[in-house]
């Protein structure tokens, strides 16, 4: 279940960068063209899952929680 919850975490967070990076130049990070858009949003994954596996901003947290309060209620 934790690693579910992190998951979703991960996934918030590159939707979250990937946003943040849509106002910087495609030609700032690695050159531009065709290589930096097929490769952007691989690079912005990671950084997603990166940052989940380290704490993130709690969402895991929250999530687990929420799951655990869902399947008490279930039992």
């Amino acid at each position: 279940m934790r690693k579910a919850a992190q998951s979703f975490e991960a996934m918030f967070l590159t939707q979250m960068f990937t946003h943040m990076f849509d106002g910087v130049g495609k030609d700032s990070l690695f050159g531009g063209g065709a290589g930096e858009e097929m490769f952007r949003p691989m690079l912005l994954e990671e950084y997603g899952k990166a940052a989940a596996s380290r704490g993130g901003l709690g969402i895991a947290d929250a999530v687990m929680h929420t799951l655990i309060q869902q399947q008490e209620k279930a039992a």
